[in-house]
């Protein structure tokens, strides 16, 4: 188990580090496989495409555009501009041939306008290849084919190369292996029965309707910006802004969404075997893994030394454990476990230092990166306490010194400035002026009074860091330069 069920009663978790009774859970995170997405990009393929783009969990190495919802060539331009949204260079996108005598769906024109306007101006062209049959196994190990559209591609693989059979783990088919109650089988019901005939091994996801109802999770009040900063979550809002949009998508069970979840969390379903029919179905509400898992950026750390273990609240100064919830609640899990481990490191509970953490995360939030991934070249300043803000960004991003990722760059002797580069793209984020000042002002205050010698200056410093920690978000602290 993961984060989701709970065995007793099935209740779902947001966050992996939970508060219940004063206790708080730190949980370890597992890598799941190789998975290439066939796609048609409807409303609930980009919402699962999303999930997948920014998970830690799945290793995804391919996209491949289909013929359903949209046509091919829409499809190929939608994809190009998700994998640049979510900055993922290193994951191929095959284009297919539009089949023009295949009628166009009459939501057709919903799903590609919805997500077109959720989409922003690319920034840098993706490269696109010529689907062949080599496009789904073209990596060493096994792979999950995710059929999120028809099966009309890959049926045209097995038949050109029978022998990559030998390379699929298995398929995971969204929804019911009959064709009347399910559209993408329905689109291409020859496909569909020669790949079921080919002997390669199918999941059909097909969810109990009440376990897959959608519930009003895009409009209740943990979902409003606060700690919920990926970019699946803010695509999500984009997507589902206009209310007719909202109001189709919301229509549906979730499906291809489902098909993601049962990807890193297996055991959150029930597997039966009917006529050698594999078929699974939630054993609880999916409402809240969707959402846990939207807002999960690639940002969430491995852990090393913790593992699934409850840590008391005393464990903690009372200052903080009288502020845990509300910290967790504002911020998210992961900010708290990085400000705990760096104000442990640093000695001491200062503004900058706690500032530090913030810009880190963030920037991987902006740049989609993972731990210890990227390159980050600091402006700040080498004296204190300016300086202090590299101790916060080197422990919540992972980019130390050791592993040749953190540089001292020219000084910036105005402005608190740090760039971070990853997959070829880079943003400088620059500490907002106002909060620049206030902090200049509050650490000048306390000066008027105590010297550095005083116990007194360190307790009001540490009060003032514990304010900034739970009630200074990163999605509203920093400027965004993006370099390239």
């Amino acid at each position: 188990m993961k984060y989701l069920i709970n065995h007793k009663f099935g209740i779902f978790v947001i966050f992996s580090l939970i508060i219940f009774g004063g206790l708080v859970c730190a949980d370890s995170i597992e890598d799941g496989g190789h998975v290439v997405v066939d796609t048609d990009m409807g409303l609930d393929d980009a919402a699962a495409l999303a999930l997948i783009l920014q998970s830690p969990h799945i290793k995804i190495e391919a996209v491949i555009a289909a013929e359903g919802v949209t046509n091919a060539a829409d499809c190929a331009r939608l994809c190009g501009r998700m994998l640049d949204m979510f900055n993922r260079p290193d994951v191929k996108l095959y284009e297919t041939e539009s089949n023009k005598n295949a009628p166009a769906p009459g939501f057709r024109p919903i799903a590609k306008n919805a997500i077109d306007s959720a989409l922003p101006g690319s920034r840098r062209e993706v490269s696109v290849s010529l689907f062949t049959p080599q496009s789904y196994t073209e990596h060493d190990e096994e792979t999950v084919i995710l059929a999120l559209g028809p099966l009309t591609n890959l049926a045209a693989a097995i038949k050109a190369d029978p022998d990559i059979i030998d390379r699929i783990e298995h398929i995971i088919i969204p929804g019911s292996p009959r064709s009347e109650e399910n559209w993408n089988i329905s689109r291409d019901k020859d496909a569909f029965e020669y790949v079921r005939a080919s002997g390669a091994e199918i999941i059909f996801i097909s969810p109990d309707p009440n376990a897959a109802k959608k519930g009003n999770i895009f409009t209740e009040a943990p979902f409003e910006p606060g700690a919920n900063t990926s970019i699946a979550e803010q695509f999500m809002r984009k997507l589902l802004k206009d209310k007719s949009t909202l109001e189709h998508y919301a229509a549906l069970p979730f499906f291809d969404e489902a098909a993601y979840i049962y990807l890193v969390e297996p055991e959150m379903f029930e597997l039966t075997e009917t006529d050698g029919v594999m078929t699974t179905s939630p054993r609880a509400d999916l409402n809240e893994g969707f959402k846990y898992y939207l807002c999960l950026g690639r940002q969430h750390k491995h852990n090393v030394v913790f593992r699934d273990t409850m840590l008391p609240s005393f464990v903690f100064q009372p200052d903080i454990a009288s502020r845990i919830t509300d910290m967790v609640e504002k911020n998210g899990q992961t900010e708290f476990f990085s400000q705990m481990i760096m104000n442990e490191l640093h000695d001491h509970l200062g503004a900058y230092s706690v500032i530090g953490v913030k810009m880190g995360l963030r920037a991987m939030e902006l740049l989609n990166s993972p731990p210890h991934s990227m390159k980050v070249t600091t402006h700040a300043p080498d004296t204190q306490p300016a300086s202090c803000i590299k101790d916060g960004i080197i422990v919540a991003t992972g980019c130390t010194p050791g592993r040749a990722l953190f540089f001292q760059g020219q000084v910036d002797e105005k402005r608190i400035k740090t760039s971070f580069e990853y997959n070829g793209r880079e943003v400088t984020l620059v500490l907002k002026s106002e909060y620049t000042d206030k902090i200049r002002r509050t650490i000048q205050d306390i000066l008027k009074t105590y010297t550095l010698e005083d116990h007194e200056y360190w307790e009001n410093v540490r009060e003032f860091g514990l304010d900034i920690w739970e009630n200074w978000h990163r999605l509203d602290l920093f400027e965004m330069l993006e370099n390239k």
